[in-house]
């Protein structure tokens, strides 16, 4: 019976309650106690970031710049985005076949600031416009006799807003012409442009609206964005 006995008080002796210290334990300067002390918390190192913008370098879109900061939307971050007027749109033909509508036949060749048909610029800053161009025109009446000559433009625009003329002058009816066409404009407010071309026989000038009437997307050169 005292074997017995002996037994449980040693068993009770090592009891003790979750979250407290037992008997003649403190957690604070004395023996560590066994309810409340936690287990050390092991972090991993975390991964390089070089430009410290929360994106590992492994799988950083634009090292040096903030990947979070995508102002058009495109899934390319700004600092690292060439073409900031959302997504990239595909360069037009080159050439443009019109066959013989409105009497321009051809535009080839064409660049806009030397960056070929996809551009970018700043508002207020000239962007030049250049390209090669195939003409034959019917004066349908206009000539003047003899030779039956006319007067003929090549209008250019962005969208539906007609900015001038990059060719203005005179030639003979049914005769096939080809040149180079260059010209300069100041780029509008921020947007993307479509930049258009259309063609007038005796207009009397380059002022005012499209000649012919707005020409339409399949008259695209070019592509402007304006940042």
């Amino acid at each position: 019976m005292r074997c017995l006995a002996s037994v449980t008080l040693a068993v009770a002796a090592c009891s003790f309650t979750p979250g407290g210290d037992p008997p003649g334990h403190a957690s604070d300067g004395g023996n560590p106690g066994m309810g409340h002390d936690a287990p050390a918390m092991i972090t991993p190192d975390a991964c390089p970031d070089a430009d410290h913008d929360g994106v590992c370098d492994a799988v950083d879109k634009c090292p040096g710049a903030d990947d979070h900061v995508d102002s058009d939307g495109d899934g390319i971050p700004d600092g690292c985005d060439d073409w900031p007027c959302g997504l990239r749109p595909g360069k037009p033909d080159d050439p443009l076949i019109y066959g013989a509508y409105n009497h321009l036949q051809s535009v080839a060749g064409q660049t806009l600031d030397g960056n070929g048909r996809l551009d970018v610029a700043t508002t207020g800053n000239n962007v030049v416009l250049g390209f090669g161009y195939g003409l034959s025109v019917d004066c349908n009446g206009f000539a003047s006799q003899p030779p039956p000559t006319c007067r003929v433009q090549i209008e250019v625009g962005l969208g539906t807003s007609k900015i001038g003329c990059i060719l203005d002058g005179f030639v003979t009816s049914g005769q096939g012409y080809a040149g180079t066409a260059n010209g300069m404009f100041p780029a509008p407010s921020p947007g993307l442009y479509e930049v258009r071309v259309s063609t007038a026989v005796d207009s009397g000038g380059c002022s005012g609206d499209w000649t012919n009437g707005t020409p339409s997307s399949s008259q695209t050169i070019a592509y402007l964005c304006v940042h």
